[in-house]
């Protein structure tokens, strides 16, 4: 609750912690929304556009209806394997040169190297097979979804 000192309002720690739990309600509210609408919309978009030949918004909305939760573990199995190579490569990229002889170089260009590193591993590898792993897990589905009416439509 507020309560009156000197002039100003002051607040209690009880209604500090209701903030705080009304802010992270709220913050989970949104997440959760923001999730389901972004991947519903987005999931499907992009085959949509492929085959059908049109900015297909309100079409991937109504193909992905009832498929939250597929879209969603589907989404989680491609990318999550990604990421935890991607974050165990960059943690290790400084070891991989050995300790002893990655300490007689520089810190100038131990920085260099490492984000050399990076910027290679990340554009070169890690964000093709994120693209082809993310845009082929979406194709599938929308051939689950939508079958070819004749053997064309597949190639």
């Amino acid at each position: 609750a507020l309560r009156a000192t000197g002039g100003a309002l002051e607040t209690t720690a009880d209604a500090k912690i209701g903030i705080g739990i009304a802010a992270g309600i709220g913050l989970t509210v949104f997440f959760c929304t923001f999730l389901y609408m972004a991947i519903r919309q987005f999931f499907l978009l992009a085959p949509v556009i492929v085959v059908e030949k049109t900015l297909g918004i309100r079409r991937a909305w109504k193909l992905g209806k009832d498929n939250f939760w597929r879209m969603l573990a589907i989404y989680v199995a491609v990318v999550a394997p990604l990421l935890l190579v991607h974050f165990a490569l960059i943690v290790g990229i400084p070891t991989m040169l050995g300790s002893a002889q990655f300490e007689q170089i520089p810190a100038t260009h131990r920085v260099a190297i490492y984000y050399a590193r990076f910027l290679l591993f990340y554009f070169l590898i890690f964000s093709t097979a994120l693209y082809g792993l993310v845009y082929g897990a979406q194709t599938f589905a929308y051939r689950w979804l939508v079958p070819a009416e004749k053997l064309e439509d597949v190639f």
